[in-house]
């Protein structure tokens, strides 16, 4: 149906954007306003790679790293096979 098709990809769009402005939230350090867009971006779209990821930075950058290793765990298990996924979790475990 392509209703249904429309409406993954506009929730897909709207997602990505979401990441886009929590990214940019998490860059000036505005931490309250990035989680409320990732967490919103993660709502739309459970398979937003960036999206957890930023939330797992911002965890991190809030001093709780055990936190933001869980927060990109549960994105890996939605997609255990994505390689650069493993890579970047591989890093914050390193941390």
């Amino acid at each position: 149906n392509n209703a249904v098709l429309a409406d993954i990809e506009a929730r897909q769009k709207f997602s990505k954007g979401r990441s886009n402005i929590g990214a940019l939230y998490l860059h000036r350090k505005m931490y309250a306003e990035a989680e409320a867009a990732l967490k919103q971006a993660i709502r739309f779209s459970d398979r937003n790679m960036e999206a957890y990821a930023y939330l797992s930075l911002l965890r991190r950058e809030q001093g709780k790293p055990e936190e933001s290793v869980r927060v990109f765990e549960e994105y890996m298990r939605r997609d255990p096979w994505n390689t650069s996924a493993q890579g970047f979790l591989r890093s914050l475990r390193q941390e």
